[in-house]
């Protein structure tokens, strides 16, 4: 059956992308967390085109979504990925963008409502595995001892799972207590979604990510806006309130684990204090940056190339390894600077896009991605997205347009069968070969 192959193709590419990158990670490369996420982000994504484009040649999807919401996102990577006045800088990032593009559409056109529901739960138990693992790195029992390079108490006292970093742990986390929250209050049997939803909250909070906690009270509230959630949690109070019993129990015995030192303490102040002086220095340079290549943008990756004429700092190095700055911690201040005037125009409109979609939104586990994906954006304002981040953002999207109807397939021509495999063992062994070369390092 043509149509079950491209299905098994779609859902391979989906348990890559929401289950193996997120957990992706290797103390023992050179760079234990990009380098994983990324083979396997190629992996997944690729998966996923070879069975839409499979199924577009069956007519059994469209090759080219006509929401809008779809085509504004998509006309904002690709502009992204053509900006900057010179192509030598940055191929690769530019390659991804238009991954992001095509995956878009592909996840549009093939997520239909009950793929929708099972991805979800897969992005559950992703979200159990990872917090699991937190609660160890809190517990100091962490496996793999991973060491933070930057600050030696990190891994322990605000852990960063699979992610390398807390901020963008706390994102990906973040993400989960909406939907789990939405899944507990629709689902007969709610126990799997309870215990993602209470974990990520607790880890979420131990994290002392200031970002994330402003991106769970935008969904919080965002969710306590819809009257069909409200009406539910008023039905579903109990659950409700026996997760968030569990959850505090948990949140007060781990936060005893490890009592504060006063070397600690004075050490996460200077950081946190050095961390806005910092963040504030790199969103002015931005601007500048932005201001200064307002029609066309640096393209992808130009902060560090035109980052020193603007530098408003005299010593930054405690929070980029003494090197340029790769990126300034704000995804918006990326796109406007990398995509220039178009970049802004079309991420503004999105943005307000976005909302309206949340907004109008009837289902409840849209309703919730809607929470999330607008507590994401929030988070985004204070790091830079990673390609899991986005992968995830275009998930979430998807929830918030009507889903495609599918025809099924007459007659399957060999050749979409032929190409996908083709492309399938060229991604991959062009990801092994990136694994590989890292190992050398």
């Amino acid at each position: 059956m043509p149509g079950r192959n491209q299905d098994r193709l779609i859902d391979a590419g989906g348990l890559a992308l929401m289950v193996a990158a997120p957990l992706a990670c290797s103390p023992w490369l050179a760079d234990g967390v990009v380098i994983p996420k990324l083979a396997l982000f190629l992996i997944g994504c690729h998966l996923i085109l070879a069975g839409w484009l499979w199924g577009a040649a069956c007519k059994r999807w469209s090759w080219l979504s006509s929401d809008r919401l779809v085509t504004l996102t998509t006309v904002l990577l690709l502009w992204w990925s053509l900006a900057g006045t010179s192509w030598s800088w940055h191929w690769a990032q530019r390659l991804l963008l238009v991954h992001l593009a095509l995956l878009l559409q592909a996840l549009a056109a093939v997520l239909d409502p009950p793929r929708r529901q099972r991805w979800t739960g897969w992005l559950m138990a992703t979200g159990l595995l990872v917090t699991l693992y937190s609660v160890l790195q809190r517990l100091d029992l962490d496996p793999m001892g991973w060491k933070h390079p930057l600050d030696p108490f990190m891994v322990r006292d605000r852990t960063i799972s699979t992610f390398g970093n807390p901020n963008y742990f706390a994102a990906f986390t973040a993400v989960l207590v909406p939907l789990g929250l939405a899944r507990l209050l629709t689902e007969k049997q709610p126990a799997l979604a309870a215990t993602v939803a209470g974990l990520a909250a607790v880890t979420v909070i131990l994290s002392q990510t200031r970002a994330a906690w402003l991106a769970l009270a935008a969904a919080a509230a965002i969710m306590a806006a819809h009257r069909g959630l409200r009406d539910l949690a008023l039905k579903q109070w109990r659950p409700l309130a026996l997760t968030a019993m569990a959850s505090l129990v948990l949140l007060v015995g781990l936060s005893l684990v490890h009592p504060e030192s006063d070397q600690r303490s004075e050490y996460r102040q200077n950081r946190q204090e050095a961390s806005i002086t910092t963040r504030l220095a790199l969103w002015t340079a931005a601007l500048c940056i932005t201001e200064d290549n307002l029609w066309t943008g640096t393209g992808p990756d130009g902060f560090s190339s035109h980052y020193l004429p603007y530098r408003g700092l005299e010593d930054i190095s405690e929070l980029s390894f003494g090197r340029i700055p790769e990126h300034c911690h704000h995804e918006l201040l990326t796109i406007w600077f990398e995509a220039g005037l178009a970049g802004v125009v079309l991420s503004l409109a999105l943005a307000l896009f976005v909302c309206y979609r949340v907004r109008i939104a009837e289902d409840p586990l849209a309703q919730a991605a809607g929470a999330a994906l607008l507590g994401l954006l929030v988070n985004l304002n204070f790091i830079t997205a990673t390609l899991t981040l986005r992968a995830l953002y275009l998930f979430l999207l998807v929830f918030l347009i009507p889903p495609a109807e599918p025809d099924d397939a007459t007659e399957a021509p060999v050749w979409p069968a032929l190409l996908a495999f083709v492309w399938i063992v060229l991604v991959t062994g062009y990801a092994g070969r990136l694994v590989w070369a890292e190992r050398q390092l």
